[in-house]
């Protein structure tokens, strides 16, 4: 995929990317199709793809975990000086937002930001300690 493309020359330590919500009435059994194959392509770029809920990025953006789109989509546009034509691009940012603090290359704007950050960075270590016991057993088994 494009995002798969982007991703590869990016070299990303870590890939967020927004859990599905089950409760959409928008959701389809191809988009779930889709979005297990995105993860799988994100996996063989970056060992860590964390799964963030919807909720919990409104909540890094807003301070909302029940925030509409627009007020996620204006909060992004404000803190980034920029503007998003479609509510998925400021989603996405959001994301690559999370990614940024959670890994350090950009600091938090609010306490809530540093505890979901925080949280991020524990599932973080667990993923790449997962990451290499299995590159471990892989190269025993060889």
């Amino acid at each position: 995929s494009s995002v798969a493309r982007w991703c590869l020359e990016k070299d990303p330590e870590i890939i967020c990317v927004e859990s599905y919500s089950f409760g959409s009435h928008n959701a389809s059994r191809a988009a779930y199709e889709f979005g297990g194959y995105l993860r799988m392509a994100l996996m063989n770029i970056c060992p860590v793809v964390l799964e963030i809920p919807p909720a919990r990025a409104k909540s890094f953006a807003t301070k909302d975990g029940s925030a509409g789109k627009e007020k996620v989509r204006q909060r992004v546009q404000c803190e980034f000086g920029t503007t998003f034509e479609s509510y998925d691009l400021a989603d996405a940012c959001a994301l690559a937002w999370l990614g940024a603090v959670t890994t350090g290359m950009l600091g938090f704007t609010f306490d809530l930001q540093c505890e979901i950050a925080d949280a991020c960075a524990d599932m973080v270590d667990r993923e790449k300690k997962a990451w290499e016991a299995a590159n471990q057993k892989a190269k025993v088994a060889a």
